[in-house]
């Protein structure tokens, strides 16, 4: 994809091809996000959300990631409206499966390298009586299973969206691809967009033209609130702090551009006035309250175990690594040919029922399924030889929270991302507590019965003695904890949802006649699976519903945007535990009523009530402060 960095460690070895970009290496990928000492890579990520590790490459997350590419199982997919349930997305995840090339073993020998904790990975989980089964030979069935896990790769290379479908693309010469050019915001007329503008230069829309925003579960609404489409409650803070205004002029009355695009400061003592009186219609403001609603992640435990004689591959020691650099260079062998994630186990804890059941659909999703993945890599944080780390990640969080977009005039546009409360995201449910505990004891018990010889370290405390379990209070401590525990799956999703802030029809934005999103904003709720794969197969789904509109123009309404409840699917009350639990209200209206002590948050966590007529809130509900980024 024309691109040229590579480590420069690499430059000095006579093996190096001269071509091969830090992107293509599979091994490479945990050395360019999550670094500490900033050596690379703050020139792909993007600086406004940086409370996580976010890229600005051709391909997205594609390029960086694990690349663990799975379905997810039919229930998680219920969730979703009518029309986006895994039968309606067959056809793309089809397609895809067929596209792309997945292979447990990218490396081009055909088999997996640094196996050495993968193998005590395996017999730990054989030995605790799971059953060895292909990743994808039942996503219905994963539960109680270990696989090895399924990546996209090509002669020992990365494959993404960018490296199968781009090039090709590219030949058409209706098609150009502008690099360099990061979006400022969409310029509408009313509800139809316009043009859009971005760094260096303005896209004019032709006649009937449509955008489609990939820009990812935290950027994608970001643009939307600072091109005046959102919540009316943001808007009126991004107004007030002149994060809306055109400083190029490009609406203004002395415009040359001829866009036709309103001004969203235009008016502004009436926009405000009007907000005031909760009716921003004749403003030049969108009021979509769900844009920015329903931002969840998945989040992850780390676990260390030592085994003695255990041989691991640190991929972050180049300089000791030439071998095996110059085996991938030469031949495209070798631990540098493959990702780190080896083996996955899928386990089904005690509290799994207490997901709330999705509704019925065809065919029937069975439940309640995984609700807790284990994956081992080839060496630990601990830079220790004989080390490796294990991540027990919470598939299926039970809360959520929204994105805001604050002004800072610190960060080089203006503004920051940051969840509104950031301790709602991450083992904020006691069931989700009690979820990731007893996976993190079912993963070390596993691990120790299995071979005796082996240790465990819990955080950064000393490793217990070989053999030795640790107990209910030490495993309480480790989850309690923000730094080996509470960490980032990086699997953003929710802050566009369809049938909410999206229409159902073709994922357009509510209140807009031709603003279609088709990243992962889309999702309602997180997969009991890694995101990559539905992430594809529902863009490809908003293509081809985009493809075969012959709707004209006019804002789609049929989205829950405007109701008190943005995401009218559930409602949720907190007791002054401050457990939340999912109102069982059959009408998914907001809950009418409370009893003293109880709070009730609406849909979009944004708000949170001791009763329907005061914001005072309650004791049990004090939101946790915002911790720094895990790095996870």
């Amino acid at each position: 994809l024309d691109g040229s960095d590579a480590p420069a460690e690499w430059a000095a070895l006579p093996s190096y091809d001269g071509t091969t970009t830090r992107f293509d290496m599979p091994g490479e990928y945990g050395n360019i996000a999550w670094t500490d000492d900033g050596s690379c890579c703050s020139q792909y990520m993007q600086a406004e959300s940086d409370f996580t590790w976010q890229p600005k490459v051709l391909g997205g997350g594609g390029m960086v990631n694990g690349a663990l590419t799975m379905r997810p199982p039919a229930a998680d997919l219920a969730e979703w409206p009518d029309g986006w349930q895994l039968h309606d997305l067959a056809a793309q995840f089809t397609k895809l499966e067929t596209d792309l090339t997945l292979t447990a073993t990218p490396s081009t020998d055909g088999v997996q390298h640094a196996t050495d904790p993968r193998d005590a990975f395996e017999a730990g989980f054989a030995g605790a009586g799971y059953d060895f089964t292909l990743l994808d030979a039942d996503p219905d069935a994963r539960a109680s299973t270990y696989s090895r896990v399924q990546v996209t790769a090509v002669g020992g290379a990365r494959q993404s969206s960018a490296t199968k479908y781009l090039p090709t693309a590219k030949l058409r010469a209706s098609l150009e691809v502008k690099t360099n050019a990061a979006a400022v915001r969409l310029l509408k007329s009313g509800d139809t967009v316009v043009g859009v503008h971005y760094d260096g230069g303005v896209a004019r829309l032709a006649s009937g033209g449509r955008v489609v925003l990939t820009a990812g579960a935290l950027a994608t609404p970001a643009l939307l609130q600072l091109s005046g489409i959102g919540p009316a409650s943001a808007l009126k803070e991004l107004y007030q702090s002149d994060l809306l205004d055109d400083p190029h002029n490009l609406c203004g009355a002395d415009s040359t551009t001829s866009l036709g695009c309103d001004d969203l400061t235009e008016g502004g003592a009436a926009a405000l006035a009007a907000f005031d009186s909760d009716d921003i219609s004749d403003t030049h403001w969108v009021a979509n309250d769900a844009v920015g609603a329903g931002l969840s992640d998945h989040t992850m435990t780390r676990l260390t175990f030592r085994k003695p004689g255990l041989v691991g591959f640190d991929a972050s020691a180049r300089a000791a690594n030439a071998a095996q650099l110059a085996a991938y260079f030469t031949n495209k062998t070798g631990p540098y040919a493959q990702y780190a994630p080896l083996s996955v186990a899928y386990l089904q804890s005690p509290y799994a029922t207490n997901l709330s059941p999705p509704p019925s659909a065809p065919p029937a999703p069975p439940s309640p399924g995984a609700d807790i993945e284990v994956f081992v890599g080839t060496d630990s944080a601990t830079n220790d030889a004989e080390a490796f780390d294990c991540y027990v990640m919470l598939l299926r969080p039970r809360t959520s929270t929204a994105l805001d977009v604050l002004a800072d005039v610190a960060y080089p546009r203006g503004y920051r991302t940051f969840p509104r409360d950031y301790g709602r995201l991450y083992l904020h449910d006691a069931d989700d507590i009690a979820t990731m505990a007893w996976g993190v004891a079912e993963t070390a018990s596993a691990l120790l019965d299995a071979d005796p010889s082996i240790s465990v370290q819990l955080g950064s405390s000393v490793p217990l003695a070989a053999g030795v379990k640790p107990s209910a209070d030490q495993v309480a401590a480790l989850v309690a904890s923000w730094d080996h525990s509470h960490l980032q799956g990086n699997h953003w999703a929710g802050t566009c949802a369809v049938g909410s802030c999206a229409c159902s029809a073709d994922a357009r934005v509510a209140g807009t006649s031709n603003v279609h999103v088709a990243d992962a904003s889309l999702h309602p709720g997180q997969l009991s699976a890694h995101p990559v794969l539905t992430v594809m197969a529902t863009a490809a789904e908003v293509a081809a519903r985009i493809l075969a509109t012959d709707e004209g123009l006019t804002a789609c309404s049929d989205a829950t945007s405007s109701a008190t409840c943005a995401l009218a699917d559930a409602c949720y009350w907190c007791d002054t535990t401050g457990r939340n639990t999912a109102d069982t209200t059959p009408t998914g209206l907001c809950l009418a009523e409370g009893t003293p002590g109880d709070c009730i948050i609406t849909p979009d966590t944004t708000s949170v009530f001791d009763n329907p007529t005061t914001s005072t809130e309650p004791e049990g509900c004090t939101p946790y402060p915002p911790p720094s980024p895990s790095g996870g």
